[in-house]
């Protein structure tokens, strides 16, 4: 079954598109954790995953595979803009803006990056790019709305990305004590359980429910092809 993120697994790579990164996880046979990259994104992600895993010795599948997504559940499409718009409040960034050389330290990041970093430190002006709250609903990259609307787009990211871990990040900015417990309440009443049901439709099962191994060094070397 789908495994939520009160689940996660305890071996686990979190990142958005670094490929050493991706490849380094799926060398450990770690599950790794896509954070709210775009759908259109996912699949690459996912290619280069699954590359490395199978020259490491094993054929991944939707158990290394996690999707972190800013979600918010109201009881009407207006009281959930209103709470979606608050993922917005550090300018549309995923992760925020800051100084680069806070964020990508020395050696954060591979040495081709290197001189990509020192660009970007070194700009003018520090700004982000991050579409706007309606592109991004569009491409659900944040998905806000009744329950029934929820699922019925989590379902699109489930079919899309497949991942058999995933995380939803209910709340963030200004949205009040009042409304995170409503959305918490929603996510646990109607929005989970509806998912665990998609997951199993769709055969997305965690690595708990497959007893997964948790790292590339403790799997059973008859389950390896190398």
């Amino acid at each position: 079954r789908l495994s939520m993120a009160s689940e996660t697994y305890l071996r686990s790579v979190p990142g958005v598109l670094s490929n050493e990164t991706i490849q380094w996880a799926a060398r450990h046979r770690y599950p790794y954790i896509s954070l709210n990259t775009p759908l259109h994104l996912t699949g690459a992600l996912w290619n280069v995953y699954d590359e490395a895993a199978r020259e490491a010795g094993y054929e991944p599948g939707p158990e290394n595979r996690g999707y972190l997504l800013r979600v918010h559940v109201a009881d009407t499409m207006e009281k959930a803009e209103e709470g979606g718009r608050q993922f917005m409040w550090m300018q549309g960034e995923f992760t925020g803006v800051g100084y680069p050389y806070w964020i990508n330290p020395p050696g954060y990041g591979s040495e081709a990056k290197r001189l990509d970093y020192a660009r970007y430190a070194n700009a003018p002006v520090i700004s982000s790019n991050k579409a706007p709250y309606e592109d991004q609903i569009a491409t659900r990259e944040i998905v806000a709305g009744t329950p029934e609307h929820v699922i019925e787009q989590l379902r699109v990211v489930l079919e899309t990305c497949r991942p058999s871990i995933l995380m939803l990040w209910g709340n963030d900015g200004g949205v009040s004590h009042t409304d995170s417990l409503r959305c918490i309440e929603l996510l646990g009443q109607e929005v989970v359980p509806a998912l665990r049901e998609i997951g199993d439709e769709l055969g997305l099962h965690s690595p708990f429910e497959l007893d997964t191994p948790v790292s590339l060094k403790l799997s059973p070397p008859e389950t390896l092809t190398r």
